[in-house]
Parts: C-alpha cells; sequence; structure tokens
C-alpha cells in the first residue's frame, strides 16, 4: 500500500546572512509625541554570522548626540533569538565604552530615559561608562554589569528643593547586580554633603548609605521661615539608614545625629533621632535633644494613605524655659506665661493646615510649670479687689494689708511657684477638672477649659496662706466666714474671655452670704452680750480696725443686725 505524504505549508526559508557591515553611517530617530531627538554619526557596525539559534557578534563604534569623534564602543555577542524573537528579552555578553556624554543628551537622545525620572526633573553634567554586561536587558530585567559609571559636574534641580544639587563628581563601582559609590562630595545650595552608598542589589534595589555633612543648612532643604533672625544650621550632621524597593513600594528606616546646631532661632545640643518610611507613613520612631535649657524626647507617626494626612505623637519635655520658646517658636504671638515647663503629651489628628488640625486634635497631656508667672492677669489681687458693691464692704483687702504685700498687689501679673493639671484635648479645647497654680501667699485649685483660639473658662477656689488671711481678717472681722478649719480665707471666683483680655471675677453672691452671716452673728452676740459695768464703755476697735458697718451714720441695733444677717440669708 501506498502512503501518499499529507500536503501541509511550506516552511520558511532560512534567513542566511552572514555578514553585515556599516562604515561611517548616520542613524536620525525623532519623537515628537515623547520629546525624542536621538543621532549618531561616524557609525561603524558589524554584524557576523547571524543567526536566530546562536549568539551574534557585533562590533560598534559611533559619534553620539553630536560629538566630533566616536565617544561609544561596544564589542560583543548577542542572542541567540530564537525562533521567535523577544527583543523585550535581550541575551548580551559585551564590552562597552562611553566616554562623557552630556546628561541632557541622554534625556533628549534615549526614548523612556525622561520618563522613568521624577516629574520635573532637570539634570546637568556629563556621565561616562567603562563596563562588561552580562544577562539578558528587557523592561523587567537587568544584566550583571562590572565596571564604572563616571559623574562629572552632575547637578539636579528636585523641585522640592528650593536649592540644587551641584558638583557631583563620583565613580559608581559595578560588581555584578551589586553597587558601590566610594563616599564623595557634592553640595545642596551652600551645603557642603559628603555621601557613600551600597546598593547589595539593583533589581529590586537593597541600598545603604553613609552621609555627613560639617553644617547642613536648612534654608537649602526647605523655606526659610519667615522672620527668622538666625540661619538654621545642623553641625556636624551624620546619618546612616538603607533603602529598599520591593514590588514598586519604597521603604526607607535610618538614623541621624546632630551635637549642636541653630533650628528656629535657638540653639540645640545632642540632637539624636530614627526615621522610618514604608506604605506611605513616615514614623519618628525615636527623637531626643536638649533645648531651651532642657530636653525633649518624642515620637510620632504620619500617615499619608488618605487624602487627608493623619498623624499621632507622643512627647515628653523636661525643664524647658517658656520664654526661649515663645521667643523662638512664636515670635509673634502674646506671651501669657513664664517659667520652666515639664510636658507629657499624647495626641493624634488629621489635615495638613492649622485651622483645620485644631478641630481635629484629640488626645492626653499633663503639664507643670515651676518658678513661674502668668503674664497680665494678678490671680490675688483681681479676685480681692473685685469683691465691690456688695453692702457693708468697701473692700476685701485693706489698704495697710495692700502695704504690707506688695509682690501680690503692687504687680499686674502673677508669680507662682507650681502650676500643674492634667488636660484632655478635643474640640479645638484643652479641658482640666485639677488645676493647681501655688504661690506664695495662696493656692489656687479650679477646673475648665483653654481654647486654642485662647479664650478660656474656669471656675477655681482661691486659698489663702495663714497669714494673710489673718491680715484680712483682723481688719475686716465679716472675712472671717470665709475662712476654713485651718483659718486659711476661701474665695470661690471664675476667670471667662480671651487672653490677655481675661480678668479674675469672684463670686460676689458668696462674699455677700458670707458677709451677711457675720452681721447676724454680730447682732446675736450684742443682744446677748452681759452689759459691761455701771460707768465703762465697751472696749473700742483696735486702730485701723472699723466697726461692722461703719459706713452707716448710725450705728444698729442689735435687732437690726439679726433681721439683716437674716434677710441675708434666707431672703425678705
Amino acid at each position: 500500500v501506498r502512503k501518499e505524504r499529507a500536503e501541509g505549508p511550506a516552511a520558511a526559508p532560512a534567513l542566511l546572512v552572514s555578514l553585515v557591515d556599516v562604515d561611517g553611517g548616520e542613524i536620525r530617530y525623532t519623537d515628537r509625541s515623547q520629546g525624542v531627538d536621538f543621532g549618531a554619526t561616524r557609525l561603524d557596525f558589524t554584524v557576523k554570522e547571524i543567526s536566530l539559534d546562536r549568539p551574534v557578534d557585533i562590533h560598534l563604534s559611533a559619534a553620539l548626540f553630536g560629538a566630533e569623534k566616536q565617544n561609544l564602543k561596544v564589542k560583543g555577542r548577542v542572542g541567540p533569538f530564537g525562533p521567535k524573537a523577544d527583543l523585550h528579552l535581550l541575551p548580551v555578553e559585551a564590552d562597552l565604552e562611553l566616554e562623557a556624554v552630556p546628561l541632557a543628551s541622554l534625556e533628549k537622545g534615549i526614548p523612556g530615559f525622561k520618563q522613568r525620572l521624577p516629574n520635573d526633573l532637570d539634570l546637568g553634567g556629563a556621565i561616562g561608562a567603562k563596563a562588561h554586561v552580562s544577562g539578558v536587558i528587557g523592561k523587567e530585567a537587568l544584566p550583571e554589569i562590572t565596571g564604572t559609571i563616571n559623574l562629572s559636574g552632575v547637578s539636579a534641580r528636585i523641585p522640592q528643593l528650593p536649592q540644587p544639587i551641584t558638583d557631583v563628581n563620583a565613580k559608581i563601582e559595578f560588581t555584578g547586580k551589586s553597587a558601590e559609590l566610594p563616599e564623595s562630595p557634592f553640595r545642596i545650595g551652600k551645603s557642603q554633603v559628603r555621601l557613600a552608598a551600597k546598593a547589595a542589589s539593583l533589581a529590586p534595589l537593597n541600598l545603604s548609605y553613609r552621609l555627613s555633612a560639617p553644617e547642613l543648612r536648612l534654608a537649602d532643604l526647605r523655606a526659610a521661615a519667615s522672620g527668622a533672625q538666625r540661619p538654621e544650621l545642623l553641625k556636624d550632621l551624620k546619618s546612616e539608614g538603607s533603602v529598599v524597593m520591593r514590588d514598586g513600594a519604597l521603604s526607607y528606616r535610618g538614623n541621624l545625629s546632630s551635637p549642636g546646631g541653630t533650628i528656629a532661632d535657638g540653639d540645640y545640643q545632642d540632637l539624636q533621632g530614627s526615621l522610618s518610611f514604608a506604605s506611605q507613613v513616615a514614623r519618628v520612631e525615636s527623637l531626643s535633644l536638649k533645648a531651651f535649657g532642657g530636653a525633649l524626647k518624642a515620637e510620632g507617626r504620619y500617615d499619608m494613605r488618605e487624602t487627608t494626612p493623619r498623624f499621632a505623637a507622643a512627647a515628653i519635655v523636661q525643664g524647658m524655659d517658656l520664654t526661649q520658646m515663645f521667643r523662638s517658636l512664636a515670635p509673634s504671638a502674646p506671651q501669657n506665661i513664664r517659667g520652666l515647663l515639664n510636658l507629657d503629651l499624647d495626641i493624634t489628628g488629621s489635615g495638613k493646615e492649622w485651622n483645620s488640625i485644631q478641630k481635629m486634635l484629640q488626645g492626653q497631656g499633663r503639664a507643670e510649670v515651676v518658678n513661674g508667672t502668668l503674664l497680665g492677669v494678678n490671680l490675688a489681687d483681681g479676685v480681692l479687689s473685685g469683691a465691690t458693691g456688695i453692702p457693708g464692704l468697701v473692700s476685701l483687702i485693706p489698704a495697710d494689708v495692700r502695704n504690707n504685700y506688695p509682690a501680690i498687689f503692687a504687680s499686674k501679673d502673677t508669680e507662682f511657684k507650681q502650676l500643674k493639671g492634667s488636660a484632655t484635648i478635643g474640640d479645638g479645647k484643652a479641658r482640666t477638672d485639677d488645676l493647681v497654680i501655688s504661690a506664695a501667699e495662696f493656692e489656687s485649685y479650679g477646673k475648665g477649659w483653654f481654647g486654642f483660639d485662647r479664650t478660656v473658662d474656669f471656675r477655681a477656689l482661691l486659698l489663702l496662706s495663714q497669714q494673710l488671711s489673718q491680715d484680712i481678717i483682723g481688719r475686716v472681722k465679716e472675712m472671717k466666714n470665709l475662712a476654713n478649719d485651718q483659718g486659711r480665707m476661701e474665695i470661690p471666683f471664675n476667670l471667662s474671655g480671651k487672653l490677655p483680655g481675661a480678668k479674675p471675677r469672684p463670686d460676689l453672691g458668696h462674699i455677700a452670704r458670707a458677709m451677711q452671716k457675720g452681721a447676724l452673728e454680730r447682732g446675736l452676740d450684742r443682744l446677748f452680750r452681759k452689759k459691761s459695768p455701771k460707768g465703762r464703755q465697751e472696749t473700742p476697735p483696735a486702730q485701723g480696725q472699723q466697726p461692722p458697718g461703719s459706713q452707716e451714720k448710725k450705728q444698729r441695733s442689735p435687732a437690726e443686725e439679726i433681721l439683716r444677717g437674716l434677710e441675708g440669708l434666707f431672703g425678705r
């Protein structure tokens, strides 16, 4: 039986080209949509024994980007391409030598080069290379590179930096799929910086670095603060860390240190910090420094995963001078308090600007100010002098008592030994129910709130010292009903309004009831008092002491005193 051979499509004829030789050629490629304009002249190109199933030898020399002489030389082997050639995965083994060419020419001449760079990045200077390349070149593949890349006078203007990076002269050493940058100098604005880096892997990127600067000017990294009187400097700055790119996501971890410098017109010492960034969340793992005569320890988080960033921070402040802090951090804001601050604060919030942040701010805190002064507010004088309009009382503070305590009554401020309290933060306010102010001749205990718009509303109790209380009661007998079991006068008051204009106001109703109770007691005492021996008068008041009700032309009878006291206590 004779078998017929099945007819099939004819096989493609084999491509047999033994040699391609171009001498003195020229290439011009333009893509206006991508802004690409590539040119090569003096092109010498030789390909021997072209085949799809085995590597092809190539020799290439050319003058790129308008050079007068050949500045690129390539010698090596490409392929095999296989039956289905894929130029996106191209095996290569070659030696490459590129003399220095302008980076601006690479941006314009190599398709896709500029698109791989950050937007609005402006490069200058020149780059050259001498290397052996082995492996696969493709969109997702990177061959092994052994050799060097030379950077000459490279500069970069980055939109996020107010000053350009300049004077980059460095040699990057490549070994296989790793690379190393020996310590090399460059400038950011006026700041001299030295950088060393090592990439254990280029794809995916796994890089470690070491950076130092004898004096880093913050104005070279961000816009200078308005009204700053002194340049902000980080002296002898050192930083080490790592950068990893995994699945297209960048992560960072590092630390920094500086023994001294100036920030916001304030000097600092012993700055230490540990930072990280991953999954769009920046973290201050730890931060410590000495400044304003005290010390700070802090940590925080800034989450950028949502449209409105969220943050959290915790800080411990020890012994910082509030006057120095106001001058440095809020020079235009009125200062309402001075002293040494101790603070333990834990807050969360969201927003980009203070107007929105203050509405969303929440947290807990505890603060203490020692050896301080409330500026523009005299608590004791405001409370004691504010008791006016009460029948039978001209003032809680007799003139001689006022003269004996000039530190309290001759000042517009309140000097104190300690101010302390805890607070809950929310709705644009800090609320407290345990505020304590301790001064030489009084204490104050209160509760209320302080608004971020500088409004306040507090209810408090003024507790005078025993000596000051005795001096007042000795001259105004009715005031003994304001004294507690220890003989210390207690006067409720409130402080409401907007600082610095808010003034303390005593609880006049409480004082009036005490006065009326005193009148009742005095009337009863006179009613039942035994009469003095015939021909003798009752002992007159001590010098400087007025009898109760002395403002009236006629002294009241005991019955009138009793009625007056009862009316005050129970109403008519």
